[in-house]
């Protein structure tokens, strides 16, 4: 029995290599589900994919209300004038390392910030112009500390982020 070459695989490999086309082509893998863009952060060693928040109703919200935040995964909030940022845990459901930074040079560091105690309020010392959330442990787990510079890279960050 001779078997005949089925055109449906052929139709769905071409679906799909088109569908992967247009997602990357559309910066689908640049911005988050929640519509922030995605920038991959280094530093030293450790790199980061992080959202990106600028905008007023965006930079109040933050990471509240999330239930998860993967290892590598966190978000900076960039501010239109340096000055000294307070935060705060509303609606936090796990603990963060928060780092504010100043012209890309970490300044102050509060680590392992209890999602528990949403009343209070962390401010540094210092003016600083973003502010970046990771992973409460992130801090220690990769030796980050205030004096490390910060790099932000945008442009393609999938293709090589391991």
């Amino acid at each position: 029995m001779k078997k005949v070459f089925d055109f449906r695989y052929v139709m769905l490999l071409l679906i799909i290599i088109c569908g992967a086309y247009f997602l990357v082509s559309n910066n689908f893998f640049r911005n988050s589900v929640r519509g922030n863009s995605i920038e991959r952060v280094v530093i030293d060693e450790a790199v980061f994919r992080v959202e990106t928040v600028s905008d007023e109703q965006k930079l109040q919200k933050g990471l509240g209300k999330r239930k998860w935040m993967c290892s590598n995964c966190g978000m900076i909030f960039r501010f239109q004038e340096s000055k000294k940022h307070a935060f705060w845990m509303k609606d936090m459901r796990f603990p963060l390392d928060i780092i504010w930074i100043s012209d890309g040079k970490i300044v102050w560091i509060e680590k392992n910030v209890s999602h528990e105690n949403q009343q209070k309020i962390y401010n540094p010392f210092v003016d600083t112009d973003s502010v970046l959330e990771l992973r409460s442990g992130s801090c220690d787990e990769h030796e980050i500390e205030v004096g490390d510079y910060v790099r932000a890279e945008s442009a393609n960050w999938w293709r090589d982020l391991r």
